[in-house]
């Protein structure tokens, strides 16, 4: 038997074939919703208690989700039973696991030519105290070795920031450094012109959201017209880690990177500063700790500071239990406490 034809020339559909199609629609929806969310998110293993007070102790401290696993992997790689509650073996194996992810640190090295060293981060995150930091110290040193009585330069390239050029030539009545200004590419050729003894040159630049574009193209032709031989990436160590990651990140138009965090001292989860040089796979340089110079500049070792944020005295560990409020109890103590605690138990204190 022949099918009745629709208004629209086309055999009416049965029921089954409508909700054939409705269910088709529900699958879609429900797909969209299911791609919406991302990826589905692996189950937390529930730890043994000894894992599980560690795995505490270091997200209290900063640590994020890849650091932490990092080291319970590690843990688990190499003790077991009885041996996750050794507090010096836990402790040891901890930061050998860190070090292997960690990169290494490379401090600014004089040779027998001039070097250049600019300075690149977002205003205020310390970088014109972090360059005048590290100018006073190397003037007292190279003053000391070879006699010569201007071998640190300091230039300025900050034309944003309302008295920013009285500020660094106020610090360079401090530290005797002498101070240029350049803002534009003739005149920093000018000033290497007009320096070619000095030894080693600090520019430091105005501060620059890491969407500026616009002036990390100008920071780039100025410092590439200084000769730079390398760029501090400042960063501010009390910002957040996206902020951090995407000053990072912006300063990737520069051939040869450093990582200086400022503001160590008042970074209230040091672990995060351990997080973003990971993540970034970049050397680190200096923490600067103080707010004036001279002085306050600490050699950038991630691996020290990982020391401290694991081994750190039982005064730090209660601050980070009352700060995050979930930190059951900390880490196994250590039969003896490390060496270089037991030289510098004020520093080790200075993380909290």
């Amino acid at each position: 038997m022949r099918r009745r034809a629709t208004p629209g020339g086309l055999p009416p559909r049965d029921a089954g074939q409508a909700d054939g199609d409705e269910i088709l629609t529900q699958l879609h929806q429900l797909q969209e919703a299911i791609a919406r969310l991302g990826p589905p998110t692996a189950p937390q293993p529930v730890l043994p208690p000894e894992l599980g007070r560690i795995d505490e102790q270091l997200r209290a401290a900063g640590l994020g989700d890849e650091l932490v696993w990092h080291c319970l992997r590690g843990l688990l790689s190499r003790l077991e039973g009885d041996g996750l509650g050794d507090g010096a073996a836990v402790t040891e194996r901890i930061l050998a696991t860190l070090a292997e992810v960690l990169p290494g640190r490379r401090d600014i090295k004089i040779g027998n030519h001039r070097k250049v060293v600019g300075f690149f981060g977002s205003p205020g995150a310390g970088k014109t105290t972090a360059a005048v930091k590290i100018a006073a110290g190397f003037a007292t040193r190279l003053r000391q070795r070879t006699g010569d009585s201007e071998p640190v330069l300091l230039v300025t390239t900050d034309g944003r920031r309302v008295g920013a050029v009285g500020q660094i030539r106020a610090f360079s009545e401090i530290t005797g450094v002498p101070v240029e200004v350049a803002y534009d590419e003739a005149e920093m050729e000018a000033v290497l012109r007009r320096w070619p003894e000095v030894r080693l040159l600090l520019v430091d630049t105005a501060g620059c959201g890491p969407h500026e574009h616009g002036e990390i193209e100008r920071q780039h032709r100025l410092l590439m017209a200084a000769e730079v031989d390398e760029v501090q990436a400042v960063i501010d160590s009390v910002s957040g880690p996206e902020h951090m990651l995407e000053v990072i990140e912006s300063s990737r138009v520069f051939p040869v990177r450093r990582l200086l965090f400022a503001k160590v001292d008042h970074a209230v989860r040091p672990g995060v500063l351990l997080n973003v040089a990971a993540s970034s796979g970049i050397a680190t340089s200096y923490f600067a700790v103080s707010p004036g110079p001279p002085g306050g500049l600490e050699p950038g070792d991630l691996e020290a500071l990982a020391r401290k944020i694991v081994v750190g005295p039982p005064k730090t560990q209660k601050r980070c239990r009352d700060r995050a409020g979930h930190l059951a109890s900390p880490l196994p103590t250590p039969v003896e406490e490390p060496p270089c605690l037991s030289r510098e138990p004020e520093q080790a204190q200075r993380w909290s």
